[in-house]
């Protein structure tokens, strides 16, 4: 056996004997080959620990792993893996799942600390809009709604032409999963699109209502960024926003604020004055 042989065997007994022999070194280069590909020694290991952990075997895809744009691990698993993993809770119950197509009554009625679902479904098959899901476990006082548009994750595979109410069902169940039996350190790929081995997030948000652009606007005029970077995020808000970025904008313009102190009595003209000073002090710093 050569050199380079010997140390790529003594790494994969390495890896082997982290996760206590789960997987020998010909299991743990297949996993490596196929669904963990591009992941060092310590990524492949946290990744085993993890499916592990769940419960989720590699082999049968019940997980499997990317990197991201910024070289982090993030493990998936599809519908079938998080039900796995939900149904070895004792909190149990079972879930329910429907499409909503045009022209049907969908509402989420929270009562008291209630939350109910109110869906007419209709006779006729119109063009499908989304899906929803409910799930109540043990003990829970509050069931887990969710609900997700069909033209957001609607990525016209032949599998969500052939299938569109199985494929948008699957969205909703999974999302209700994960939330309701807090399932963490495993994501959903229809939150992510795959880009030459790599995952970049999607934004799944709807975009935000006129009030929280008013909001945006009224930071934007009391803020100390530069002029540049106020016509850049005027620009953007023009061109539209979804929530995750408006999130972003606003939790970034509060951090660039005239002190309350220093807005107390002021005009606008002084609330102007004070904020070119400020930019301009700090340009010379």
């Amino acid at each position: 056996m050569e050199n380079n042989e010997i140390v790529i065997q003594q790494r994969l007994d390495k890896i082997s004997k982290s996760i206590n022999g789960i997987y020998n070194t010909d299991q743990i280069t297949i996993i490596k080959n196929t669904v963990a590909k591009g992941t060092n020694d310590n990524e492949l290991a946290f990744f085993l620990n993890l499916a592990h952990s769940l419960g989720l075997n590699p082999f049968n895809k019940e997980i499997w792993c990317y990197k991201d744009h910024k070289g982090n691990l993030i493990a998936f698993a599809g519908r079938d893996g998080f039900l796995k993993v939900a149904q070895k809770d004792s909190r149990w119950n079972g879930m329910y799942s429907c499409e909503v197509r045009e022209g049907e009554q969908y509402e989420q009625i929270f009562d008291s600390g209630n939350v109910t679902i109110k869906h007419i479904k209709s006779t006729e098959k119109k063009p499908i809009i989304g899906a929803y899901c409910y799930i109540k476990p043990k003990g829970c006082e509050t069931a887990t709604i969710e609900y997700v548009d069909f033209t957001i994750y609607n990525k016209g595979q032949f599998i969500w032409k052939s299938h569109p109410a199985d494929m948008i069902k699957k969205v909703a169940e999974i999302k209700a999963l994960k939330k309701a039996f807090g399932i963490a350190g495993l994501y959903d790929e229809n939150d992510f699109a795959v880009q030459n081995d790599k995952v970049i997030p999607i934004d799944t948000e709807i975009q935000v209502d006129a009030q929280t652009y008013v909001y945006i606007e009224s930071l934007i005029s009391t803020c100390t960024l530069g002029e540049d970077q106020k016509c850049s995020i005027e620009r953007e808000l023009e061109n539209g926003v979804y929530s995750a970025r408006a999130d972003e904008l606003i939790y970034m313009l509060k951090e660039n604020q005239i002190s309350a102190i220093d807005r107390g009595n002021m005009s606008a003209k002084e609330i102007h004055k004070t904020l070119d000073d400020k930019i301009d002090k700090a340009e010379i710093l």
